[in-house]
């Protein structure tokens, strides 16, 4: 199979793809914990999908749905990742197969943290994902994202709470 790219939209949550949030600890099997990663860690993004984007993602021949969960609306989420860094079998760092994916706003103009803040917790969007390799070595690799609308984050300071006699 060769490597093929997709575009798979739908509605993101714990959305950690910058350098600056991205997921530094994995999971050590001896110890039966987490730990830091020597390999700088993961940057990875939760989408929930709709049936037709999560059978269009199972066309692909990924096995990323393999490992989906259901919200609490039913709808199939499914985890896409990239290594901070990749190495092939012997050790030898793949610079094009790790490092941050590309991050856009709706016109595809670079993410900008300080200007467009965190992508927050029901951004709709698209995730450009490749798809490599023959089965059942199959893999799934996170190459872009998409932010076509970024909800304002709720800010629990200005949150209004209705007051509670006692």
């Amino acid at each position: 199979m060769a490597t093929t790219e997709h575009v798979i939209k739908g509605t993101f949550s714990w959305a950690k793809v910058f350098e600056s949030n991205k997921d530094g600890k994995k999971y050590d099997e001896a110890s039966s914990s987490f730990v830091d990663d020597p390999d700088g860690g993961v940057y990875k993004i939760d989408v929930h999908l709709e049936l037709d984007e999560f059978k269009k993602l199972k066309k692909t021949g990924s096995k990323a749905p393999q490992y989906s969960k259901e919200d609490e609306s039913g709808l199939d989420v499914v985890t896409f990742k990239r290594p901070h860094i990749k190495r092939d079998r012997n050790g030898n760092i793949l610079d094009w197969a790790g490092g941050a994916p590309k991050v856009v706003d709706e016109f595809g103009e670079p993410w900008d943290l300080e200007k467009n803040g965190w992508i927050n917790n029901g951004a709709e969007g698209e995730v450009t994902i490749s798809v490599y390799g023959k089965a059942p070595m199959v893999g799934t690799r996170l190459l872009e994202v998409k932010v076509l609308r970024n909800p304002e984050r709720e800010d629990e300071s200005t949150t209004k709470h209705d007051e509670v006699a006692f």
